[in-house]
């Protein structure tokens, strides 16, 4: 079973292929799934505990 992370991951990556394509979802469908794209991206920061820029407290594991 996927956990939580891979879980938002995965959504995350099928709300993105379809807002590619914006002759499938169309204007109000297009808006929706950036919400939902965004809201996702704000779970998917907290699940990994790091900004995902360092200038705004978030931690750097880079050389």
């Amino acid at each position: 079973m996927m956990n939580k992370r891979m879980t938002v991951d995965l959504g995350m990556l099928i709300s993105f292929l379809v807002l590619l394509d914006y002759r499938l979802v169309r204007n109000f469908g297009h808006e929706t799934l950036a919400l939902v794209f965004f809201f996702l991206f704000l779970i998917h920061t907290w699940f990994s505990g790091t900004l995902p820029f360092p200038g705004a407290g978030g931690t750097w594991t880079g050389n």
